[in-house]
């Protein structure tokens, strides 16, 4: 059909009655398109979605599980400045509204204590002496010798030169290692007091221990020899 309208008329006729009907077409056209309509009203905000938060603490051993929102105290939302300890790793899921969803995870070791040097050595310079400490740090299962020595010429008198190693985990209490290294002599020796001992890390994790040498005697004076007397460790 070319033309926008038709009609057809088919008709019927019957015991002299005639029927007709009348069958009507039309095109639809499509129109000029309107103008665009105005812009909605913008809905409302959604909420906050909730974030994963990670906290950290140094300790020389598995802190507790940290408890309270957003920053427990002792914790830190960065890595705090190395001390000797390792430092370890809570996380929390933080909600929208700043508040702690749930629980702090366990701690778990994040980053091991720097490595110390090879060796390092204090010299004793007194019969009765205190040591500076020289820290080392251990992993798991490792050990270090520690060497302490006492050499004491020209004594004065009847004399007994006593040497003995302290350690203790970084800020803890220090306790002695090993046995005592004594030495003894009369007016004019040399004496030589040493201690050899063994520092063993079996804790499980990675630690940072302190070490010291501790000088006393009892009798006369005499002369340190330097360089024989020390702490190596």
């Amino acid at each position: 059909m070319t033309a926008d309208t038709a009609s057809a008329t088919f008709q019927a006729v019957y015991g002299g009655v005639t029927i007709q009907k009348i069958l009507s077409l039309s095109k639809s056209r499509t129109g000029t398109a309107g103008a665009p309509g105005a812009d909605g009203t913008d809905g409302t905000d959604g909420v906050n979605g909730n974030k994963f938060v990670p906290i950290f603490k140094r300790s020389a051993t598995q802190p507790t599980t940290p408890t309270g929102n957003l920053t427990p105290s002792g914790w830190s939302t960065s890595i705090p400045a190395v001390n000797g300890q390792p430092a370890w790793r809570s996380d929390g899921e933080i909600s929208g509204a700043s508040t702690l969803v749930g629980s702090w995870t366990t701690p778990v070791l994040f980053e091991a204590v720097a490595p110390s040097p090879a060796s390092q050595t204090i010299l004793i310079t007194a019969q009765t002496q205190t040591t500076a400490a020289i820290t080392i740090s251990l992993d798991n299962g490792e050990s270090r010798s520690i060497d302490a020595r006492v050499r004491v010429a020209g004594l004065s008198s009847s004399t007994t030169q006593n040497v003995v190693i302290q350690w203790r985990e970084v800020g803890g209490t220090y306790a002695q290692l090993g046995s005592t290294g004594t030495d003894s002599g009369g007016a004019g020796d040399t004496i030589f007091a040493i201690a050899l001992e063994t520092l063993t890390n079996s804790s499980g994790i990675p630690k940072a221990y302190e070490v010291r040498a501790v000088a006393s005697k009892t009798g006369g004076t005499g002369t340190i020899d330097q360089p024989s007397s020390y702490l190596k460790a």
